[in-house]
């Protein structure tokens, strides 16, 4: 970025360029910090007893001010994910879970809201040619978010009309402000519209678990609540101050649900709500190796083909290989 380019554009803001009358550049370049996004690569840790809240956690960009917001969500749920380690109703792998999915949960929300901004970012740019700030603000994206663009859509709480969006209605990745992974080419092209049949990974597993519920509890409005528990929330709004002990707590007890996973990596896992996705009818429908991406789409719901993207961008789901498959293992 050249400084008299810099200087030109401080000078036509009243005020400051009174400020900036006489100064004298220092160095030959000029050095720019355009992306202020972190996100951690673990949250917590289960054995070693430790939690990351707040900014410790990550932090997406100063400009939305979203960080006191996310501080109490994480707060919030890891206060319920302390108060279950020590509670004697749930076994040692149910509390490791509650704990993952904190970890998990809030991952994918951050990545989810920087992909978001990052968006925001190269709409603002496209839409001001002139403007050097946007222009360079777009034009580098962190590397960690680059990646992660697709897999936060197809894999968070961001819902699938997101894309539309964000694509101005064509729903086509190539639309995207950031460039697609070969990983998420590789979710679009070989298996979106591909006639290969999909199957589970080998050795992929289901169990029935809990959940710290960042996934059900953040963002969740669609009216689902029950007409007691939406009177307490009216009651609320009617005097908060009065009524704040009214309010339903957002995280107040672990929320049943089911994981599939591969137990040799951790980090490929998909939590699910057995009576929303049905995921014990997808496994089954992926374990019968019959079926291509295409045809599941024709035999389940909305949800359900929102858990099979979720499985394949975790690398639980793939095309089907010429070697054996090891059968689906609930336990």
């Amino acid at each position: 970025m050249d400084f008299n380019e810099i200087i030109k554009a401080a000078q036509s803001v009243p005020v400051f360029n009174e400020l900036i009358s006489d100064v004298v550049p220092v160095g030959d370049k000029v050095s720019t910090a355009t992306n202020y996004s972190m996100i951690s690569e673990r949250l917590c840790d289960y054995e070693n007893g430790w939690m990351l809240v707040g900014d410790s956690a990550y932090f997406v960009d100063p400009l939305f001010s979203s960080g006191v917001t996310f501080a109490i969500g994480h707060a919030l749920s890891a206060t319920l994910a302390i108060r279950c380690f020590f509670d004697e109703n749930y076994s040692r792998d149910e509390k490791r879970d509650i704990w993952t999915s904190y970890s998990r949960g809030w991952k994918h929300i951050g990545s989810s809201f920087a992909t978001v901004i990052d968006q925001w970012y190269h709409a603002i740019a496209n839409n001001s040619p002139g403007s050097m700030f946007w222009r360079d603000r777009a034009s580098k994206l962190s590397p960690q978010l680059r990646d992660q663009t697709f897999q936060a859509i197809v894999d968070t709480a961001v819902s699938p009309d997101l894309l539309h969006v964000l694509t101005r209605g064509s729903g086509n990745l190539e639309d995207l402000g950031t460039e697609t992974s070969a990983s998420q080419q590789t979710l679009i092209g070989e298996h979106a519209h591909s006639t290969d049949v999909l199957t589970l990974e080998s050795g992929t597993q289901v169990k029935k678990t809990y959940s710290a519920g960042v996934n059900y509890n953040v963002g969740n409005t669609d009216g689902s609540a029950s007409p007691h528990v939406r009177e307490r929330i009216a009651s609320f709004w009617r005097d908060p101050v009065k009524n704040v002990s009214s309010l339903p707590p957002l995280f107040g007890k672990p929320v049943p649900c089911a994981t599939i996973f591969s137990p040799d990596h951790e980090s490929m896992a998909v939590e699910y709500m057995e009576d929303v996705e049905e995921g014990f009818e997808v496994c089954r429908l992926l374990q019968e190796e019959r079926y291509s991406y295409a045809q599941l789409s024709s035999r389940l719901s909305s949800a359900q083909m929102g858990l099979v993207g979720q499985l394949i961008v975790a690398g639980l789901a793939k095309s089907k290989q010429s070697d054996g498959i090891s059968p689906t293992r609930t336990v």
